[in-house]
């Protein structure tokens, strides 16, 4: 049902830049909670810059070229340029200090 979906499927994540889990934040996640799974995380800014990366790279390309994921993947020079994209975001996030997560 539509519910269970909301208690399991979408997550909300929610953090502090500086990693911080602060008062604050709880209280955002126990209103942001009502609607649906929200969990807190230490690693906002890895997943804001991970996130980043996906949609410059997967989505960007695929938009691009007016394609799925698949299109990208099954053209060479598609995924030559993606690969230059993403090795320039987390350049560019290692260069902030930034640890990009991994994302399902």
């Amino acid at each position: 049902s539509g519910g269970d979906y909301m208690a399991t499927g979408m997550l909300t994540e929610v953090g502090e830049c500086n990693g911080e889990v602060t008062p604050r934040l709880k209280a955002v996640q126990q209103f942001l909670s009502q609607a649906g799974r929200c969990d807190v995380t230490d690693k906002l800014l890895g997943t804001r810059w991970t996130k980043v990366l996906i949609n410059a790279t997967a989505s960007g390309m695929s938009a691009a070229l007016g394609c799925d994921y698949g299109g990208v993947l099954d053209r060479e020079n598609a995924m030559l340029a993606l690969a230059r994209i993403g090795d320039e975001c987390v350049r560019v996030a290692h260069g902030k200090g930034v640890k990009l997560t991994v994302v399902d």
